[in-house]
């Protein structure tokens, strides 16, 4: 399984991390830590990371005696430079939000989504699945509070999508509430999962999803995993 990157650690940490999942791997082993070696620098953007491997080459004598020390060439080693150089800065720390990601689904679905929002509350990944809001709903009026939490209160919305889900009243708030976020925010916000090709109403079709015919619920909580870690939202502090 890949490392979960920590926003916190610095160039050093992150390669502490990377041996120690990958001791023992042999040659295969140097794709992989460099596969996670970038993987860090998505997480914390173009200037530390750019800072955090210069210090490291600075502190090695010169580029072929830090590569020596990571374990590859230098050729991969200026790779590894010129993607740090091509990544975006991420500007401070993100936006708190109650929930880290919202599911949104139709009811026809709910076997599937539960089992995924068991398993993202299992990972200590703060969800918003109505099951588990029972209380919280009581007395709720729901089209505001629905549009509240996809709209304003998740840092992501994984969208369930089947032809139930396009037909039903309770999606449509939340699909409106979605989009209405995720044209004022310049990032990936919903994310699509797909039983099967139901257009919806607002999704570009270019939009990349998940398609769950071939996806279980393990593997699409690793990808929310993944997706929370890029932006610094996961693990938690």
């Amino acid at each position: 399984m890949a490392i979960i990157i920590d926003p916190s650690w610095n160039f050093k940490d992150a390669l502490q991390a990377i041996y120690n999942r990958y001791a023992g791997y042999g040659v295969m082993s140097t794709g992989l830590r460099t596969a996670e070696i970038q993987k860090w620098g998505n997480v914390v953007g173009k200037s530390r990371a750019i800072t955090g491997l210069s210090e490291f080459i600075r502190e090695s004598g010169s580029k072929k005696n830090a590569a020596n020390r990571l374990g590859m060439s230098t050729s991969t080693l200026k790779k590894i430079e010129v993607y740090f150089n091509n990544l975006p800065e991420i500007q401070g720390i993100p936006e708190e939000k109650k929930y880290d990601v919202a599911l949104s689904f139709a009811g026809e679905d709910r076997e599937y989504v539960e089992k995924v929002a068991n398993l993202l509350k299992k990972q200590n990944i703060s969800v918003f699945y109505d099951t588990f809001e029972t209380s919280e709903l009581w007395g709720k009026n729901l089209v505001d509070h629905l549009t509240e939490i996809y709209q304003e209160g998740s840092n992501f919305v994984v969208m369930f999508i089947s032809e139930s889900y396009k037909n039903k009243m309770w999606t449509n708030v939340e699909r409106k509430a979605a989009f209405s976020k995720s044209i004022t925010i310049n990032r990936d916000y919903i994310l699509p999962a797909r039983f099967d090709d139901t257009e919806i109403p607002g999704l570009l079709p270019t939009v990349g999803y998940i398609n769950l015919n071939d996806t279980d619920p393990d593997q699409l909580v690793s990808l929310i995993i993944e997706k929370l870690t890029k932006f610094g939202y996961f693990p938690k502090k």
